[in-house]
C-alpha cells in the first residue's frame, strides 16, 4: 500500500538531476537496494525511483531524480513540506555481508544512487566505480567519499576522471586485489560486461 510522505528537501544536484528526501516510516524497513514506486499528483503512472540513502534515525529516505518528462518536471517543483504519494519498500534488496569484508560497487549513470547505501555499509572497505556520461552528470561522489569509500570516476567523454567505461575501472580495481562482493547497477550491457569479469 502507498503512504504520503512529506518532502523535506528538494534540490537540484546536477544538470536536470534533483535530489529529493521525504520523511515516512518506511524509512525504518528499506534496504539497500530497493525502491519506491511514486506517484506524482495529476499523473496516473507510478515512477520507479532507487533509494539512494536511508537515515534511520530521522526516519527519511533520499531519491535521485531525472526531469524527464512532465512528471518529474512536476517533482522537480515541489517544495519542503509537500506531500508525496509512495509506495513501498519494493524489491529485494542487495544481500549484505560483515562490513569488515571488502566490497565493489559499480554503478553507471542513474544506476548510481542505490550504490551509496550499499557501499556505506561496508566504509572504507568498499570502493566506488562510478561513470557517468559528462562532468555535467555527476552525481555524489563527495557522498561516498565522506562515508571513507574510494572513488573511481570514469565519463563517456572524458571530461572528468577516466575517459572511458567503468569495467576499465573494475579491471584496474580486481588487478589489486580480490574483493568479496562486486554490486553492480546500470545500463544492461554494464550489467553484462561486469558480470563476466
Amino acid at each position: 500500500e502507498s503512504v504520503k510522505a512529506v518532502v523535506i528537501e528538494n534540490i537540484q544536484i546536477a544538470k536536470d538531476t534533483y535530489k529529493m528526501s521525504l520523511r515516512s516510516e518506511i524509512a525504518a524497513q528499506m534496504q539497500p537496494g530497493q525502491f519506491v514506486n511514486v506517484q506524482v499528483s495529476g499523473f496516473y503512472l507510478r515512477r520507479p525511483i532507487s533509494i539512494c540513502e536511508v537515515d534511520r534515525e530521522q526516519g527519511s529516505i533520499r531519491i535521485l531524480f531525472d526531469v524527464r518528462g512532465e512528471g518529474t518536471r512536476v517533482m522537480a517543483q515541489m517544495e519542503e513540506g509537500d506531500l508525496i504519494d509512495v509506495m513501498g519498500p519494493l524489491g529485494n534488496g542487495f544481500a549484505l555481508l560483515e562490513p569488515q569484508k571488502k566490497a565493489v560497487v559499480v554503478g553507471g549513470g542513474i544506476g548510481v544512487p542505490p550504490m551509496l547505501q550499499t557501499a556505506k555499509h561496508y566504509g572504507s572497505n568498499a570502493t566506488a566505480i562510478l561513470g557517468f556520461r559528462d562532468k555535467d552528470k555527476i552525481v555524489l561522489t563527495e557522498d561516498f567519499e565522506r562515508s571513507g569509500i574510494r572513488v573511481m570516476l570514469a565519463t563517456d567523454d572524458g571530461s572528468a576522471g577516466h575517459h572511458g567505461l567503468v569495467t576499465d575501472l573494475l579491471k584496474v580495481r580486481l588487478e589489486e586485489e580480490k574483493p568479496d562482493i562486486v554490486y553492480a547497477c546500470g545500463p544492461k550491457v554494464m550489467l553484462k560486461f561486469v558480470a563476466k569479469m
